[in-house]
């Protein structure tokens, strides 16, 4: 009885600072970290992708946090699943004053490829400012489509990203630069969005962006997140939100 009530202890409290998610997507694209070359297939219409996330505090003091995340994506257009995992370190360094350090792995399955892929993270938080810059690094260079001459390239990059957060709104202003010798052309994007908690069971986010040597210069992404759990919040604390970043495979690119 002792065991399996201090099973039930752990459980609860492990509930108690853990979060997770399913989030329902429309979009034009999945503007990420890869190149696809000389893709011809169309699809007639905005992809439409299914995710879900799990992130707990797995580690907590006076003055620090680690959190752990998961999340799990599907594209059913695209033949795309993602499985993929982050670690984030936070230190508060005066009251209101915080940085932190992540480091995650992703694997993508894209359409009969599939690739690895290594994020570092750093960020700088003031208040209610959030200055993130994210690194990607593929494991993968090159791999050729067999139903088609299309060549799926991993593009190493970073992106720059200045988020601020209002009560339930968050706004977010990102640039991000990808390059590799196989590529002709460097991809850069830029983008603004934001996200909007209606209640505690909804929140919608949108984001536009401009993008710079793909056949598609502009691209759109709604997503609406219904949230089953929730973490503990306590006032004065680190945030609680992992590290996010963007994963997948670019679509309709050209060489």
């Amino acid at each position: 009885m002792h065991i399996l009530a201090l099973l039930l202890h752990l459980l609860l409290s492990t509930c108690a600072v853990a979060s997770s998610g399913l989030t329902v997507s429309s979009s034009s694209s999945i503007i990420q970290q890869s190149y696809l070359d000389q893709y011809t297939q169309s699809y007639g219409g905005p992809l439409i992708g299914l995710s879900y996330d799990n992130a707990w505090v797995s580690s907590q003091s006076f003055s620090s946090m680690g959190l752990t995340d998961i999340r799990l994506d599907y594209y059913d257009a695209t033949h795309t699943y993602i499985a993929g995992g982050t670690y984030t370190h936070r230190n508060q360094l005066i009251p209101g004053y915080s940085s932190g350090v992540a480091f995650g792995m992703d694997y993508i399955n894209y359409d009969e490829l599939s690739y690895g892929q290594l994020f570092v993270g750093l960020e700088a938080i003031r208040r209610d400012l959030v200055l993130q810059l994210s690194a990607y690094l593929p494991s993968q260079n090159a791999q050729r489509l067999t139903t088609s001459s299309s060549n799926l390239v991993g593009m190493p990059g970073a992106i720059l990203s200045l988020s601020h957060t209002a009560q339930r709104l968050l706004i977010f202003a990102q640039y991000g630069a990808f390059s590799q010798s196989d590529v002709s052309s460097d991809v850069t994007t830029t983008r603004v969005g934001g996200s909007f908690r209606f209640t505690n069971l909804l929140v919608v986010d949108a984001r536009v962006e401009h993008n710079s040597g793909l056949s598609r210069d502009n691209a759109f992404q709604i997503r609406l997140r219904l949230p089953l759990t929730a973490p503990t919040i306590v006032p004065g604390s680190l945030p609680s939100t992992p590290m996010r970043r963007d994963y997948g495979a670019v679509l309709g690119a050209q060489s």
